[in-house]
């Protein structure tokens, strides 16, 4: 009888041996059976039950969901969170252009044209302009003229001068007096600009203006009356030169001349924008 008792005890022992696993069950539901010989920080390694002897097999612990032990305990796999990305600082890309000074100017408002060169759409020019004076019936004289003026650059072709600012002295013999005139000349007009970029070397182009408005010159600021001023030039960079021709039509009264004056003056423009 106790030999049949011992036999019985060693039988469930050996039963329960065999039967002693742990079980992996995974996320999505499924178990596997396994004896558990390692539980690290990011995975669990395990042998295959029925087979300890065979392979170690790992699973990563963000697949597990809770282990079985077989004697019992249960273990509930926590899942790590990965911390959250540093948000990324945008990054600016300064991307430099060429500058072109057939349609580029220096400062002001600038904006992009076709070939993405940054052209300045306002700018102003200063300048200095000697001539010769031609008055109908009477020698010729002397002009010396100071210009000032703000143009507007709508395209790379055509441009509009919001204003230009022309003063400088008259100088011519009158005969009938038989004396030397002098006056001060003061015109204001505005009028369209236009552009021919070179084909060659886009550092300069040729331009041609046109300007009309008003005058005044002599002694008197009630001399008032119409002008108009043609040009024509070449721009190179900052600096440009041109021809001009300058008409002058203004009613004279003074102590030595009454009547409209005609002054036709022809000459040099020089200068700069900026």
């Amino acid at each position: 009888m106790t030999k049949k008792l011992l036999f019985s005890i060693l039988l469930a022992g050996a039963i329960f041996t065999l039967n002693a696993q742990d079980i992996i069950i995974k996320e999505n539901g499924e178990e596997i059976k396994a004896k558990v010989t390692e539980v690290g920080t990011n995975e669990i390694k395990y042998k295959k039950h029925g087979n300890e002897s065979g392979p170690t097999y790992t699973i990563s612990k963000s697949e597990v969901f809770l282990v079985k032990y077989a004697n019992g305990t249960k273990e509930v796999i926590e899942q790590q969170v990965a911390p959250a990305p540093a948000p990324v600082t945008p990054q600016t890309t300064v991307t430099r252009t060429e500058t072109t000074s057939t349609i580029v100017q220096t400062g002001g408002k600038k904006e992009k044209n076709e070939s993405n060169t940054e052209r300045k759409s306002n700018y102003f020019v200063l300048g200095f302009a000697p001539g010769s004076i031609t008055k109908p019936k009477e020698p010729e004289g002397s002009f010396y003229k100071f210009n000032i003026g703000w143009t507007h650059q709508y395209t790379d072709l055509f441009g509009w001068d919001i204003f230009s600012l022309h003063a400088g002295t008259v100088s011519y013999k009158e005969e009938a007096m038989n004396e030397l005139v002098k006056g001060f000349n003061l015109q204001l007009m505005t009028g369209p600009r236009f552009y021919v970029p070179s084909l060659s070397d886009e550092q300069y182009a040729i331009f041609g203006a046109f300007n009309a408005g008003v005058a005044s010159h002599t002694e008197s600021i009630d001399n008032i009356g119409f002008c108009f001023d043609l040009e024509c030039g070449i721009r190179w960079k900052f600096l440009y030169s041109a021809l001009y021709y300058d008409q002058t039509n203004v009613k004279v009264d003074t102590d030595y001349a009454e009547g409209t004056s005609k002054t036709k003056i022809f000459g040099i423009r020089v200068g700069f924008h900026f």
